[in-house]
């Protein structure tokens, strides 16, 4: 703010500038300042970033050591989130369920984190949508067990199950070519069946009858 104020009003005196930002007569304009500046950077920045492919395959991927959070994320108390200390802003209430039975005291995980989206420290997949564009697919979560695999997991419900199919058969691919190079990797496309059981498609032709899933579907327990 104090840059865009100095470039573009000739203003460089900072306390100057706080007034302005500060004074009622100007409050909403700059917020609707602000809202305009937000819309246009994720149309024209992080909309186009994130739909490029932004990571390598074969490169090796880290849980970020340093996560910042804005003010909608709120704290929370977890038993096996990696990430200490947790904050939480959950887009599904399927998320929700999906956690509570992640965070188990008596589950085999050793550890789960919550990934995030588009940004290059998060992890994703490449994938091509249905008009063929290469795109990044950012799963929901990763997952160590105790026994040394690791679990990538994107939880769905309703269409957006029906509408998985170029990201679930990415992610089948990349989890089955990835074991072929020795990594202990599992997990698919995730929907609870009914209220408490977890199942993960793991197939190369993906499908989902709502009700009614077939063989391909694996019933998934963390126990």
């Amino acid at each position: 703010m104090y840059k865009a104020f100095e470039k573009l009003l000739k203003i460089d005196d900072w306390d100057e500038v706080q007034k302005l930002i500060l004074s009622k007569k100007n409050y909403q304009i700059i917020i609707d300042l602000i809202s305009k500046a937000k819309t246009i950077y994720e149309k024209e920045v992080a909309k186009p970033v994130s739909e490029q492919r932004e990571i390598i395959e074969d490169k090796e991927w880290n849980i970020p050591r340093l996560i910042s959070y804005t003010s909608v994320y709120k704290p929370v108390n977890y038993n096996k989130c990696i990430m200490i200390p947790s904050y939480e802003k959950l887009d599904s209430k399927t998320e929700q369920n999906f956690i509570q039975i992640l965070d188990e005291k008596t589950n085999k995980i050793k550890w789960w984190f919550k990934n995030g989206k588009n940004e290059r420290k998060w992890f994703a997949i490449a994938y091509n949508d249905e008009n063929g564009i290469e795109r990044s697919f950012y799963v929901d979560f990763i997952v160590r067990m105790e026994d040394g695999r690791i679990g990538l997991f994107d939880t769905k419900s309703g269409w957006t199950a029906k509408e998985s199919k170029e990201k679930a058969e990415a992610l089948f691919n990349y989890i089955s070519k990835e074991k072929k190079k020795g990594k202990n990797l599992f997990g698919g496309i995730t929907v609870f069946e009914g209220e408490a059981i977890l199942k993960y498609f793991d197939a190369k032709k993906y499908s989902f009858n709502e009700g009614k899933l077939g063989k391909e579907w694996k019933f998934l327990s963390f126990r």
